[in-house]
């Protein structure tokens, strides 16, 4: 019977060491959350703004741009990066429906950073 009890609360230890929320965040190199202005706004230009903003070609979705922090900073009236987070977090992180950017999932790396970043709530700097 003892082997019982060790073998339950070694499934619980295992499953509460797999939960989310129990690892470090990914920070930036100042043990912060990424910024926008920091790390974000450089990877989503590497990744995202070649579709995602002035001009878009055929068939990208015209209401966002992704060059921008937020509606806010867009004399267009388009939603900003910040504002699109949700949608980001589904395509670019969650990789669902489908993928973004197209041509494949970035590096997990920068996966990591991106998802970090909406976590902390986007933070602008």
């Amino acid at each position: 019977m003892g082997w019982r009890k060790n073998s339950v609360g070694l499934g619980v230890a295992l499953w509460i060491a797999g939960c989310g929320g129990f690892g470090d965040p990914i920070s930036s190199s100042e043990g912060e959350p990424p910024t926008w202005d920091g790390e974000i706004q450089d990877l989503l230009a590497d990744n995202c703004t070649g579709c995602h903003s002035t001009p878009q070609p055929v068939g990208v979705p015209d209401y966002f741009e992704l060059d921008k922090y937020s509606i806010d900073d867009r004399p267009n009236g388009l939603s900003g990066a910040a504002d699109m987070r949700a949608l980001i977090l589904n395509r670019a992180v969650h990789l669902s429906p489908t993928s973004m950017p197209p041509a494949g999932p970035m590096i997990p790396a920068n996966i990591a950073l991106l998802q970090a970043w909406i976590e902390a709530d986007a933070p602008r700097s």
